[in-house]
């Protein structure tokens, strides 16, 4: 038997297998066969090795949920895990988020500001391919690249899914997320 104790905490174990830390796993924790709610394992079932992701647990037993809506409980020793899938690195600054698009440089130069005004304005400014976007005092920098009927503010360094996309329409304003802006001035 196990017998933990601090200050008003006294814990008896008889099976010190059991004992969990509070938060999250650590690599240690991980290399003793320990696993955690939705990870992606593998169990074998009936002699072959099945993907599935930890649901729940009980002492040292696993729920695991298979693909196929059934479920299964497994001890570590039966489990392994699965590697995330790698995400893909960012593109690098300079060079486009998404193959074909080009640099806005040029092309799109000077302010522009929202036509509304009021609490909701904001601005763009485009200047050498970059853009700084001005909303609330705050100011941000992007990338600028476009293709033929959307400009994409970019944050260099992140991921393509992140851009902003802004539609331009055929009377020289731009459609973005917050609303309508047109060129002001350069």
């Amino acid at each position: 038997m196990l017998r933990i104790s601090g200050p008003s905490l006294e814990v008896w174990k008889s099976y010190p297998t059991e004992l969990r830390r509070i938060g999250p796993l650590t690599d240690v924790d991980r290399g003793r066969g320990l696993f955690a709610l939705h990870d992606k394992v593998q169990v074998n079932v009936e002699g072959r090795w099945v993907e599935g992701e930890i649901i729940g647990e009980l002492g040292m037993e696993y729920q695991v949920q298979l693909s196929d809506n059934r479920t299964a409980w497994a001890k570590a020793q039966h489990l392994r895990r699965v590697a995330a899938p790698e995400k893909p690195a960012p593109p690098a600054a300079g060079g486009p988020p998404k193959p074909g698009l080009k640099s806005c440089a040029g092309k799109f130069e000077g302010r522009y500001a929202s036509t509304a005004g009021g609490p909701s304005s904001f601005q763009i400014t485009f200047r050498s391919g970059k853009a700084t976007l001005r909303a609330l005092g705050d100011a941000e920098e992007f990338e600028c690249w476009m293709d033929r009927e959307k400009i994409y503010l970019h944050k260099p360094g992140e991921s393509a899914d992140t851009d902003m996309p802004v539609d331009i329409n055929n009377d020289g304003t731009l459609e973005t997320p917050f609303g309508e802006i047109k060129k002001k001035g350069n």
